[in-house]
Order: C-alpha cells, then structure tokens, then sequence
C-alpha cells in the first residue's frame, strides 16, 4: 500500500537506494582493478576487454536503477490525472455537457 496524501519538501533517496550504493562501488573497484590488469598483463587482454565492458553495462543499469529509487519533491497533497483526458460524465444529453479535464485530485478539479 502506497500513501496517497504525503507530499515530499525535498528530494530524496529511499532506503532502497543503498544496495545500489553498493553495486556501484564494488563495479567501479572492478573497473578500476581491469584498468591495472591491462597494464600489466598484455596477454590477457581480450578477457580484460571484454570483462571492462562488462563493467560498464553494469554500471549503465546501476545508475538507471538509482534514478528509480529517486523521489522528486511533490507540490500537491495527492496526485492529479494528466491533463486532456475525457471527462467521465455521460455524453451530450438534455442539459449535460461533455467537459475535458485539465486537473482532477481528492483536492479539486479544473
């Protein structure tokens, strides 16, 4: 269950976050130990290479995943429906009039 009414101040990470912390610096000490063994070791460059790249996707998917586990500050108290969907009222009839929402929310609707 999610709440609906809290509004965030500030931007913030979730304690999920920190795994990921993780992941990232184990990746970067892996990256960082490749970059010596192609120094060092020229034969086994082809398994460096490809262990490097490796890395690097890995990194790619790391940080996609900390951008998810990112909460962005939140103005409003609850959340509002996109603008430009059809109102859920019946069609034209005798005094009815079909409307466009442009902001709907437990708080009010435009």
């Amino acid at each position: 269950m999610t709440p609906k009414s809290i509004s965030l101040q500030q931007d913030t990470l979730t304690h999920l976050a920190t795994p990921f912390y993780l992941m990232f610096l184990l990746n970067l000490l892996a990256i960082c130990a490749g970059a010596v063994l192609w120094l060092n070791r020229p034969v086994l460059l082809d398994t460096i290479a490809i262990c490097l790249c490796w890395n690097t996707f890995n990194m790619l998917l790391i940080i996609c995943c900390l951008g998810v586990v990112w909460e962005r500050r939140q103005l409003r108290r609850s959340t509002a429906t996109p603008p430009g969907n059809p109102s859920p009222s019946a069609p034209p009839q005798r005094g009815r009039v079909q409307a466009w929402l442009h902001d709907l929310s437990t708080t009010g609707i435009g």
